[in-house]
């Protein structure tokens, strides 16, 4: 069996990290047993959410094809804000032009490529 090798732990890790250790910090000042008690508690309830929270980036969504389409109407109205920018300016051919850098933002190809792709995830 491989050992397995942990990801190194970003901004948000960490922060989260600190927050738990503060918390722990509040714990050991207290002096009275049921406060002690119940900070432990919330303690254990916020690691949990925030496992929960990790574990839940890491699955795939469970309607992909709604969250595409959600994506590909808010690529849509992006490029229509920025065609029409482009269109006050004078540009010609405005909404291929908008297209192109709204592709190169996303990691297309080309405009065309992600036209395709609006087409496709309609």
């Amino acid at each position: 069996m491989k050992p397995v090798q942990q990801e190194p732990l970003t901004a948000d890790d960490l922060l989260v990290l600190e927050k738990l250790d503060a918390a722990a910090a509040k714990i050991c000042s207290a002096e009275d047993d049921a406060l002690l008690d119940a900070r432990v508690e919330e303690v254990l309830r916020r690691s949990d959410r925030f496992i929960q929270a990790m574990r839940d980036l890491d699955a795939p969504p469970e309607d992909w094809r709604a969250q595409r389409k959600r994506q590909a109407a808010a690529i849509r109205h992006e490029i229509a804000v920025r065609a029409a920018e482009l269109k006050q300016c004078g540009v010609r051919k405005p909404i291929a032009q908008a297209r192109e850098e709204v592709a190169r933002r996303y990691g297309r190809a080309s405009g065309l490529a992600l036209k395709k792709w609006l087409v496709r995830n309609r």
